[in-house]
């Protein structure tokens, strides 16, 4: 209206390049569905009371799952993706990664390595909370 045109046009056009055929249907929810979704997983996150937009305190904690250089590629993931920790796996290693009950850990931190002996899964994924929750 402000340009002298008609808004009511522009949404006839709007809907009828959206909506108007089966083949614009269908890119529409192609590219429509991921949207929704995300914005349905925010509104379950938000009314559990776990949504979090980065706010004071946040721990990032990441995995790497490495067949060489453990450390070092690693250490690299820590630093590219600004995580605290990153909790190393060394598919290469013997009880450790998929297929196994166990496994076998180094918690990497910007300050120390704390390599964790093998262990169930259940028992890493403690000792990576305590970790988590040591920092906080």
């Amino acid at each position: 209206a402000a340009l002298g045109a008609n808004p009511f046009i522009a949404m006839q056009y709007l809907v009828k390049g959206s909506f108007g055929t089966i083949n614009a249907f269908g890119n529409t929810l192609n590219k429509s569905t991921p949207l929704i979704f995300c914005g349905l997983c925010a509104c379950f996150a938000y009314k559990c009371g776990v949504f979090n937009l980065g706010g004071e305190g946040q721990f990032l904690c990441g995995f790497s799952m490495e067949t060489e250089n453990l450390l070092e590629n690693s250490r690299n993931k820590l630093i590219a993706k600004n995580c605290d920790m990153i909790c190393a796996n060394s598919l290469r290693t013997a009880g450790a990664g998929f297929g196994t009950d166990t496994n076998i850990l180094t918690l990497i931190t910007a300050k120390e390595e704390t390599a964790l002996e093998l262990m169930s899964k259940e028992q890493a994924a403690d000792c990576i909370l305590d970790r988590i929750a040591a920092a906080l």
